[in-house]
């Protein structure tokens, strides 16, 4: 079975062979046949056409041993494709405005779903990304204070741990020169909530928190560690200076993850008690304690498998109007709402309602885009209509005659398909170019292609 299957492929993909092996079998024959009327005293000539008529119609006999031989359809196909090109050609003009409207209808759409894709759209490379909650209040992120972030994932029961995190960009030395890092720094429950595996080494823990006065100790990413220390396996235990201050290197954060912003890559997590390294005037204030009164710290929470959003969003504010009261800042009492978290925290949430019109503007280019189409696809084939009915006029079938129309078509979408790619690509990095004109490299924005 797949020796015939095989057999037959082959002679569909190599039709000239097979022609030259199907014509030279078919004049054997008839030359054997010529012979025995020859030897019934023919002339050769006479013989022959003797032959012939034995033999009856040859192009029908061709075309039944080529249906067993080959697959038609395949070379059917390619007669098609030979012949769409040719109509390209043929026709450049409208070839040129098919390929156009599809390319700025494929282009547009493409381009700016990336974008909404990577802004709105795409989720934390972490698990179970969906029961990750955003603390906020008047649906604005509530940012904590370090105490008041160990107080709520203290007294918890239905929170599987909660981070706080506060961005911050740092200068590290690689080798003899300074280079600006986007970094977070981080609460001990960090990687816990997140749920983050280490590629190498370990990741930051409370005990690394409460050790970090003495032993300040910090995480890389993946993407830090290959382009900067070119996957060093010795990277592990190595001190870094950052703002010109040593720390030490204990862990390679999982690949793919790069902090909890998704338009803020952070390359480095550093624990949140060394703030003084990077906020001296308000840490280093006299009978100032920043732990208490510092409210720094945005703050993600990973719900419970068996908790309720509402239950958690009831109890966090319930234990946040305790700790205010404790402190003695029960002024500052706020109710706690949760929001999705799946995406972090999206410091490009502000392009939300932009990138939601644009869309919805390249939609509206598709559909004009696609009515353009139709309405030129049309208007060939009435043009063509004399052609058509010529064709059914010397036997050929309505089926092929589809067929080779599906081909002309399918032709034009790969040729628009392929404009759209390049049009999309152009759009993409015009985008770029206006969104990131003011901000600084580190924190530009990026989408993936």
């Amino acid at each position: 079975m797949f020796q015939s299957f095989f057999r037959r492929l082959l002679a569909s993909l190599r039709p000239g062979k097979s022609e030259r092996r199907l014509n030279d079998e078919f004049q054997e024959h008839l030359h054997a046949l010529a012979a025995r009327q020859s030897e019934q005293g023919l002339r050769p000539d006479e013989a022959l056409q003797a032959a012939r008529r034995d033999f009856g119609p040859v192009e029908p006999a061709k075309e039944r041993y080529r249906d067993q031989a080959r697959f038609r359809s395949l070379e059917n196909m390619e007669r098609d494709l030979r012949f769409a090109l040719r109509q390209c050609r043929k026709n450049p003009g409208f070839t040129a405005a098919a390929v156009l409207s599809l390319a700025l209808g494929i282009g547009a759409n493409a381009a700016l779903f990336a974008f909404v894709n990577s802004t709105l759209l795409k989720q934390l490379p972490v698990p179970q990304a969906m029961r990750l909650l955003i603390l906020k209040n008047a649906g604005k992120p509530l940012v904590l204070s370090y105490r008041q972030l160990d107080a709520l994932n203290r007294d918890t029961a239905e929170i599987d741990g909660l981070l706080g995190t506060h961005p911050i960009d740092v200068s590290v030395m690689f080798g003899d020169r300074p280079q600006w890092v986007s970094a977070e720094l981080v609460t001990g429950e960090y990687f816990h909530t997140l749920q983050i595996k280490p590629e190498r080494g370990r990741l930051l823990t409370q005990r690394d928190l409460d050790d970090a006065e003495g032993n300040p100790a910090c995480i890389i990413s993946y993407r830090l560690w290959k382009s900067q220390f070119r996957g060093a396996e010795d990277e592990i235990g190595r001190t870094i200076f950052l703002n010109t201050r040593p720390y030490q290197i204990i862990g390679v954060s999982e690949r793919g993850f790069s902090g909890t912003d998704l338009q803020r890559p952070a390359d480095l997590q550093i624990p949140a008690t060394r703030l003084i390294d990077y906020m001296p005037a308000f840490v280093g204030l006299p009978n100032f304690n920043w732990k208490s009164r510092l409210s720094l710290f945005s703050a993600i929470a990973r719900l419970k498998p068996e908790a309720t959003r509402a239950g958690a969003a009831g109890e966090l504010t319930r234990l946040n109007r305790a700790y205010l009261k404790s402190a003695k800042l029960d002024n500052y009492a706020k109710d706690v709402q949760l929001a999705d978290g799946s995406a972090g925290l999206q410091s490009s949430s502000k392009l939300a309602k932009p990138a939601a019109i644009l869309l919805a503007v390249s939609l509206v280019v598709l559909l004009i885009a696609c009515a353009n189409l139709a309405t030129l696809l049309l208007s060939r084939t009435s043009a063509r209509s004399s052609e058509f009915a010529l064709r059914l006029a010397i036997g050929g079938s309505r089926r092929r005659i589809l067929a080779q129309v599906l081909v002309e078509s399918a032709l034009l979408a790969v040729f628009g398909t392929a404009a759209g790619i390049a049009v999309a690509y152009a759009i993409k990095r015009i985008l770029l170019s206006l969104l990131n004109r003011t901000t600084p490299q580190i924190h530009q924005l990026h989408v993936a292609t």
